[in-house]
């Protein structure tokens, strides 16, 4: 490590400003970050109810994955909050973050910040159950 360092500073590059640049780079690449990019470069544009979508990411997506890198996200991850809306009692609400969710993932990957090969696909016809009774 110290080698690497002292290797950096004969080369003329500061190491702690490397440091720092690589941390900012991690930060910013965390879901809230790109979700905030998200919302302000797309849903604010595009859609009429973007406070809704904000509030919808944000609370159902961004505070679970708070420190989760963008390229992490998986079908399982999705699933897992999605689930956990449903049990609680909010089957339409699932519907409606899984929109949500699925619009930002394919805004994603059209901005390079995950690869296509994500499976995004499978999830577009993808539905939560409601169990609805007649």
């Amino acid at each position: 490590m110290a080698r690497h360092a002292l290797g950096q500073v004969t080369k003329g590059v500061d190491p702690a400003t490397e440091k720092i640049r690589a941390r900012d780079d991690y930060e910013a690449r965390l879901v809230p970050a790109v979700l905030d990019d998200y919302i302000e470069n797309y849903a604010k544009r595009k859609t009429k109810s973007w406070q809704e979508t904000e509030r919808i990411l944000h609370q159902e997506f961004g505070k679970v994955w708070r420190k989760l890198p963008i390229n992490q996200i998986t079908r399982h991850t999705i699933n897992s909050v999605l689930d956990a809306i449903v049990k609680r009692g909010a089957p339409s609400g699932a519907n409606h973050a899984f929109a949500d969710i699925r619009r930002f993932l394919n805004w994603c990957v059209e901005r390079g910040y995950v690869n296509a090969g994500v499976n995004l696909h499978r999830l577009a016809g993808a539905k939560v159950q409601q169990g609805c009774k007649r």
